[in-house]
């Protein structure tokens, strides 16, 4: 894309803004990197974000070239908030997301870029891997696909998306109030693209495009009760921006519900609570058979439940 000041060609921009957001990231970071600069679609910048490392991350960011645009934050914010201000200096017409830890595979931008000739398209997901330290894979998607198209109802009942695969429309987050909801720690991507999938149709690539790294330190496996008490803000908000939110949506809202009276109940049987996480769960057990499930577990010693869900390869709390 090229831009024009006065009649004079000004700069050229590329078409996509990759956005890493980096702590203390030394480890993995540059395998992060190299994956995009040795992708076959070579039209983007990487827009990275150091928030406050302590370690060589600067280091590393700095022995590239020019295609990556090194920011450092004064100090460690949350994730959301480090984001925002990332795609607050994005040039691109599309917006890619890849963490310190994660890789993409060499061909995913120039396999997702395309699907955007359709304009009505927002987001662009693919299949992905999640992989340890142990060489053990699992593909996220593996007996079918996800939906496709307006499917808000769908994503929010449900969340179905890995962030490393996702290409956004950068329009689409021009139309939001606000990007990233800074005030959350937990579900800051599941927020966004339910915004989003409101007004946008998501397209998805069969194709395994990325690899999702698992391991101690992921966010995902940490502050599990922020989950339930984000996700009651979420639905008070969407209330208030969505026309007829209540009405139109009351059975995917009562899914989301059931799902949080599940997490709370787990945090009080992880505490050794099993009574009082019986009784939070137990209004949901008539419609339910995941309630029915977890309501006969807590019966059982936590331990039990934690090595069923490591066994299931059960990876996200939401």
């Amino acid at each position: 894309m090229i831009t024009h000041l006065h009649g004079k060609v000004s700069e050229i921009l590329p078409v996509v803004s990759v956005i890493m957001n980096c702590y203390n990231g030394e480890r993995y970071l540059q395998e992060a990197i190299d994956s995009v600069y040795t992708q076959t679609f070579s039209d983007w910048e990487i827009i990275l974000w150091d928030d406050a490392s302590k370690d060589r991350t600067a280091e590393i960011a700095k022995s590239y070239d020019e295609k990556l645009r090194y920011f450092k934050g004064e100090k460690a914010t949350a994730l959301g908030q480090a984001r925002n201000w990332a795609i607050d200096k994005a040039r691109g017409e599309f917006i890619a997301f890849l963490d310190q830890d994660d890789v993409w595979l060499c061909d995913k931008l120039s396999k997702q870029i395309p699907i955007f000739e359709d304009p009505a398209v927002g987001i662009v997901i693919s299949n992905t891997l999640f992989f340890d330290g142990n060489g053990k894979e699992r593909q996220f998607y593996q007996k079918h696909s996800p939906p496709t198209g307006y499917v808000f109802r769908e994503l929010l009942s449900k969340y179905f998306i890995s962030l490393e695969t996702v290409v956004l429309r950068a329009q689409s987050l021009t139309q939001l109030d606000k990007h990233f909801n800074a005030e959350f720690t937990a579900i800051e991507e599941y927020d966004l693209l339910v915004r989003i999938s409101y007004n946008w149709k998501v397209a998805y690539v069969k194709d395994v495009l990325s690899k999702w790294r698992v391991h101690a330190a992921s966010w995902t496996w940490s502050k599990k009760d922020s989950f339930p008490k984000e996700k009651r803000i979420m639905l008070a908000e969407l209330s208030n921006i969505i026309p007829e939110f209540d009405s139109e949506y009351s059975e995917e809202i009562k899914v989301v519900k059931r799902g949080i009276a599940i997490q709370e109940s787990e945090i009080l049987w992880a505490n050794g609570q099993s009574q009082a996480a019986r009784e939070l769960v137990k209004i949901n057990i008539s419609d339910d058979l995941r309630c029915k499930i977890f309501y006969l577990l807590t019966f059982f010693p936590y331990t039990l439940y934690t090595c069923l869900r490591k066994i299931s390869g059960r990876i996200s709390p939401l």
